[in-house]
């Protein structure tokens, strides 16, 4: 993953079904052993953890690869289900960007699909918010990226070839205010580049979401700012949808080819 997505870490989660139904201290009790037994044939399968805890009802497992430990802690006896997960911060626009990338990673040009929102906690949103902000982030980017990818690839006219390349790099340049694209996850990205709007919305939210008490003012003065921001970034992007995208149908229109971002 990218580090300018908000992604944090990778994780393994797991539910359990009948144990939530018991009384709070034997239920503490239960999760224990359970935890105990994951972290057993994790270790016997050669996938040694770094930490486990609960956390709304659901048990994290950090350390492991978790596409590999998924399947073995599917296994284990107690476990409703268990699948391999990634760890952002509590705010809508990374968790789209986080779905972005993630789909950008396994989905086929074309292919459709379907985003389940889950909320435990108390957020300023619904779980239907995150459904239809994930969704509406990955249907427009992924539109734009493989039609723009297509006839660079097989388009033979060279104004057509051009004006696509040209759009491409206004997109990318647009991107830009909101999440590095030269972050490579490793390094020291930190210090060489500047914080993006992105990461900012991030660190912000990440750190409200665990204080043990109400936003400070300061805190949301600068909520009041980074959302002004996040605002003029979507203006941004509606308008050069409106004016750059909208030229280059036209012109895709006068060749007799279809236009994109429909």
């Amino acid at each position: 993953m990218e580090a300018g997505s908000g992604v944090k870490d990778e994780v393994i989660l797991a539910a359990y079904s009948e144990i939530g139904l018991k009384s709070p201290p034997v239920r503490r009790h239960l999760e224990a052993l359970l935890l105990s037994q994951i972290r057993k044939q994790l270790e016997l399968n050669g996938l040694p953890t770094d930490t486990a805890s609960r956390e709304q009802g659901r048990l994290i497992i950090e350390g492991s690869d978790s596409m590999r430990g998924a399947e073995v802690v599917a296994k284990v006896f107690g476990v409703a289900s268990a699948m391999p997960a990634v760890r952002v911060s509590a705010d809508v626009p990374t968790i789209a960007q986080t779905v972005v990338a993630v789909a950008e990673a396994i989905m086929a040009p074309q292919q459709s699909f379907a985003i389940n929102a889950r909320r435990t906690g108390k957020h300023p949103y619904t779980s239907k918010a995150i459904e239809v902000a994930a969704g509406d982030a990955v249907h427009r980017v992924e539109v734009l990226r493989v039609q723009l990818q297509t006839l660079t690839r097989f388009s033979e006219d060279e104004e057509v070839n051009e004006a696509a390349q040209e759009l491409q790099q206004k997109l990318e340049d647009l991107q830009m205010d909101m999440v590095d694209l030269r972050l490579t996850g490793q390094g020291q990205d930190g210090v060489r580049f500047e914080a993006r709007l992105l990461q900012k919305l991030g660190y912000l939210t990440g750190n409200v979401s665990v204080a043990d008490f109400p936003p400070t003012d300061q805190d949301l003065e600068v909520q009041r700012l980074l959302h002004d921001r996040l605002g003029e970034h979507l203006r941004a992007v509606d308008a050069l949808v409106a004016g750059d995208v909208a030229a280059f149908n036209a012109l895709l229109e006068s060749k007799g080819m279809g236009g994109i971002g429909g």
